[in-house]
């Protein structure tokens, strides 16, 4: 019960911080890494011949990049 006391304690003093972290978090996720790994995906397809995924040949691809 002390440690949740104490884990209370600390993020109602450093809740600023903590919610400037989520949003420096978020901001840096969608304007860096989903268009990194959006660009892999889409470099992968093109490598592998796949012009687009459906449920049917997305057991297909996922093999292509395992091998």
């Amino acid at each position: 019960m002390d440690k949740i006391k104490k884990a209370a304690e600390l993020i109602r003093i450093n809740w600023q911080v903590l919610a400037g972290f989520e949003i420096l978090y978020k901001i840096l996720s969608f304007a860096i890494f989903t268009p990194f790994f959006w660009g892999v995906f889409n470099l992968l397809m093109k490598i592998t011949g796949y012009e687009y995924l459906t449920i049917e040949n997305i057991i297909p691809f996922l093999l292509i990049l395992l091998q």
